[in-house]
């Protein structure tokens, strides 16, 4: 018997107008592992919640049929759903320090599930989290019971959710992007385990926009657009030989090494085209960032070790590297956010490291950041118009012209500059962020995780406004990601990074096809492999 059986599911938030998901079917099987995938607002989410009874307020959910285990769920008050989730099914969400309550241990989060669904005595609990933690990998499991979700990795806090979520060992796991902002090596370890998880009959629906992912663990793949399933079946037909446009659109828009020079966003009426990117000329004269033996230490502990490196005009650097690397220090380093402790950055030609910020400050606009998570980066007061109008001078009529055509170089309409970030998109709130970056015309981006946090097609409109970007101003960029099929999508060099220091570098064809290092095998041999769509 299935464990789910859904026919015709429909979910509506009346108030807000909105109907999210519109007539889905679905069941899901022992030991079977079903995939959703779409864009942001394509209804996955919301179908996963309405499953375990956490559509949310306002919400009205009908349906032909909807059982769990057999059970008619629509007849179900709150307290049944409270008595199944856990019990029947575990949750892993995307961002575990959300997901894991800040004020209190690892330790006492699991042993909540355990006495709420009273799976083990209360003497045995602490016991059991331990086992707990250790089934998931977690080093020193008895050392991090005690610690709280802060405290610990995204590799580690993601590990501990995964615990919490099988500690009552429901025959049910839904993932929703639970390896999203993980790093590659991290990735891999937690796909592992939530493959064990299925080899011993436990049955999966993973929630993801990362197409690599889904084709590794899935059994049955669902496509929604739009709060509808466009396309459905085994997963290696649906990746390889999509029947759908949708479907062909999405893979179409995975950057990797045989996307290089190409969009990857669809064209005017939903096609994509492949078409090539504008022609970039990267200067071979002076570099405009110049890094030299640099050293830095948080405390007693060396976190960037004798690294050293140029970006010169145009140019497209990655650095890639396991979460703690190295990677994020040496961008806040670039930027003069962080003084290091030996070595330096030369910007244009003149120290930038070691010289005080008043000094600094009159050259801040030729070195600009984007950053992963745009939202925490903007004042919430201030209105987009605001934000990108800041760090402009001119008249108040200038800048609001200049606004107004930085909004419309990043694809956005003139009325979103009256509008607060927090009631935009995550597409549209990172292409906020991109208009305020290029907003003072900057030599040099330096993109920390910006495209980490969006789903495939949004990634790909991001990608190609930074290429549209480079080839138009010349702009040099240092791109950081876990991603490396973005990396190899967009740049021209690449640094590999490792506990501090880098490990090899090079064009990036020659690092990612033919590795030197075992570090950067290592890497590589973790990225999930999405097969080509048949033509």
């Amino acid at each position: 018997m299935s464990l789910i059986e859904v026919e015709d599911l429909r979910v509506a938030f009346p108030k807000a107008g909105v109907e999210a998901v519109r007539g889905v079917s679905l069941s899901i099987a022992p030991g079977e592992c079903v995939a959703i995938v779409g864009e942001s607002g394509s209804g996955k989410s919301v179908t996963a919640r309405t499953l375990v009874g956490l559509t949310g307020p306002g919400a009205t959910v009908t349906a032909g049929r909807f059982t769990v285990k057999g059970q008619d769920a629509l007849r179900f008050g709150q307290r049944d759903w409270r008595r199944l989730r856990g019990r029947f099914a575990g949750l892993v969400l995307q961002d575990a320090l959300l997901s894991l309550d800040p004020l209190r241990t690892v330790g006492d989060e699991i042993a909540e599930v355990l006495a709420t669904h009273d799976v083990v005595s209360r003497a045995d609990r602490k016991a059991r989290v331990i086992e707990l933690l250790d089934a998931v990998g977690v080093p020193e499991p008895e050392v991090r019971a005690r610690q709280y979700a802060h405290q610990l990795s995204g590799g580690l806090r993601q590990r501990a959710l995964i615990a919490s979520a099988i500690a009552a060992d429901p025959p049910l796991i839904i993932a929703d992007e639970p390896t999203t902002a993980l790093d590659v090596t991290v990735q891999a370890q937690i796909l592992r385990l939530l493959a064990a998880r299925r080899a011993e009959g436990t049955a999966l629906l993973m929630i993801s926009h990362d197409l690599a992912v889904v084709s590794s663990i899935a059994d049955r793949v669902l496509v929604m657009k739009d709060g509808v399933i466009v396309e459905e079946g085994p997963t290696a037909r649906v990746l390889s030989a999509p029947a759908h446009d949708y479907t062909r659109l999405l893979l179409a828009a995975v950057p990797s090494a045989a996307s290089r020079g190409t969009r990857l966003s669809a064209i005017a009426g939903g096609v994509s085209l492949r078409a090539p990117l504008p022609e970039r000329h990267v200067g071979h004269g002076a570099p405009v960032v110049e890094v030299s033996g640099l050293s830095a230490a948080y405390g007693t502990r060396k976190v960037v070790d004798d690294v050293s490196f140029e970006v010169y005009p145009g140019e497209t650097v990655g650095i890639v590297g396991e979460s703690g690397s190295g990677k994020t220090t040496v961008a806040r380093l670039v930027l003069g956010l962080l003084e290091p402790v030996s070595g330096g950055v030369r910007l244009n030609g003149d120290p930038w490291s070691g010289v005080s910020e008043r000094r600094r400050r009159s050259r801040r606009s030729g070195i600009q950041v984007i950053s992963q998570n745009p939202l925490g980066s903007f004042d919430p007061r201030y209105t987009v118009g605001r934000l990108i109008a800041e760090p402009l001078s001119g008249s108040s009529s200038d800048r609001k012209a200049r606004v107004i055509e930085l909004l419309g170089r990043v694809g956005l309409a003139p009325d979103i500059a009256g509008r607060h970030p927090r009631r935009l998109s995550g597409g549209q709130r990172q292409r906020v962020a991109i208009a305020r970056a290029i907003a003072p015309r900057p030599d040099v981006l330096v993109c920390d995780e910006p495209v980490s946090a969006l789903d495939v097609s949004i990634q790909a409109q991001v990608l190609d406004l930074l290429a549209e970007i480079q080839a138009a101003d010349g702009t040099a960029l240092i791109f950081i990601s876990h991603d490396l099929g973005v990396v190899h999508h967009i740049s021209d060099r690449v640094l590999v990074m490792r506990e501090g220091r880098v490990v090899e570098e090079g064009h990036v064809d020659e690092v990612f096809f033919i590795p030197k290092h075992d570090y950067t095998r290592e890497l590589l041999g973790a990225v999930p492999k999405l097969a080509p769509a048949e033509p």
